[in-house]
């Protein structure tokens, strides 16, 4: 009996804190429980200061939930390198805003230098759920000859670095 009730405790405070507001909100991790979203990056310009811009639409198949989040994922992939590697900065996930969300905004440029040559960013819904990719537009002066963007089931597979904004640009409230 008494054993029956220590698990019960357990059980109750486990399930309890795992489906906190704190935790579900936690800016350590990027998670969904969204399986099935619907997306596309509809065009990428370049602004008139020259700068990545791009829009597009994101549509989940059912309501989001308050926490849930959409992103984009920053693939580089450094010389050498197997596989590309995807970057995601936590204070720049998205709320949905009802089941269809638009979005507009620019590509970060200071997030190249520091995680190698960027061979796409993708508009995803979690870390591996990738929905549509574009390349950076550069100028051409500024551009080194660059790979096509990989195929989405490579980007799915690839891991993923869930971060703080260390080495991107603080300034850049349009961002993605």
């Amino acid at each position: 009996m008494i054993r029956r009730a220590v698990i019960a405790a357990a059980t109750a405070a486990a399930l309890l804190l795992g489906s906190s507001p704190a935790s579900a909100a936690c800016p350590s991790a990027w998670s969904t429980r969204l399986r099935c979203v619907e997306g596309d990056i509809e065009s990428v310009w370049l602004d008139e200061n020259f700068m990545t811009m791009l829009d597009g639409w994101i549509d989940p198949c059912r309501r989001p939930g308050p926490h849930e989040r959409f992103g984009f994922i920053y693939y580089s992939q450094r010389p050498g390198a197997p596989e590309p590697q995807g970057y995601v900065f936590l204070p720049r996930l998205r709320a949905y805003e009802g089941e269809r969300t638009k979005f507009v905004g620019t590509i970060d440029p200071a997030v190249e230098p520091l995680n190698g040559p960027l061979v796409a960013v993708c508009l995803a819904y979690g870390p591996g759920k990738v929905i549509d990719c574009v390349q950076p537009l550069w100028l051409p002066e500024d551009a080194d000859p660059r790979p096509p963007v990989p195929p989405l089931a490579v980007l799915r597979a690839a891991p993923v670095v869930v971060e703080e904004p260390d080495g991107t640009d603080p300034n850049c409230a349009t961002c993605v």
